[in-house]
């Protein structure tokens, strides 16, 4: 049987409990309005650093060997700090929670995933990052409620939890009707 082409993605797990519990109050909220939003389940919270997408198996079964780094890297003290949505000007296609990190551990968990990425022939992201967390995508062609703006506008600074990434994941993507299942493959415990 021919292998197929599977989806990848690295990223930080934001799977503490409290911090979960600290956005429930929102993400209830985004999901009563279920007719023009799709809501992310806390399960597949994470915070994307290098996105490779579909990949044909000679690629991804040497990346999956090789996901390691040489240098120790670090944990990072993380807050979930306010709402926003992208794109910034216009109508909102994804609504987010911010995220803050430690500045010195994060530099260094970036610039080592784009070295590894960039050692299988992935380009450098070139335009800054915004560190934030996915809550809900606009369904396409839908409007967002005014409430939903509003929310948004009053929750723009709001501390909701703080964290600590402990781990970076190599993740597989695989799409399903009801939306994308995230597996773990290979996990670097940060110390």
């Amino acid at each position: 049987m021919e292998k197929q082409s599977r989806r990848f993605f690295i990223a930080l797990p934001v799977d503490d409990k409290i911090v979960i519990d600290s956005l429930a109050g929102i993400t209830g909220l985004l999901n009563t309005h279920g007719s023009s939003l799709k809501t992310v389940h806390s399960d597949n919270y994470h915070l994307t650093l290098k996105f490779f997408g579909s990949l044909e198996p000679e690629i991804y079964e040497l990346i999956i060997n090789a996901f390691e780094f040489q240098v120790q890297l670090k944990r990072i003290e993380y807050r979930i700090k306010g709402l926003g949505f992208f794109p910034v000007h216009g109508e909102p296609s994804v609504i987010w929670a911010g995220i803050e990190c430690d500045k010195q551990p994060w530099s260094e968990i970036i610039k080592s995933v784009e070295n590894f990425a960039s050692s299988f022939g992935f380009v450098p992201e070139k335009r800054g990052f915004m560190p934030h967390l996915t809550l809900a995508r606009v369904k396409n062609g839908r409007a967002v409620h005014v409430d939903i703006k509003n929310l948004i506008s009053v929750e723009r600074h709001t501390l909701f939890s703080s964290s600590v990434f402990s781990e970076l994941v190599l993740f597989e993507s695989i799409l399903r009707p009801e939306g994308a299942e995230y597996k773990k493959v290979k996990v670097i415990n940060l110390f």
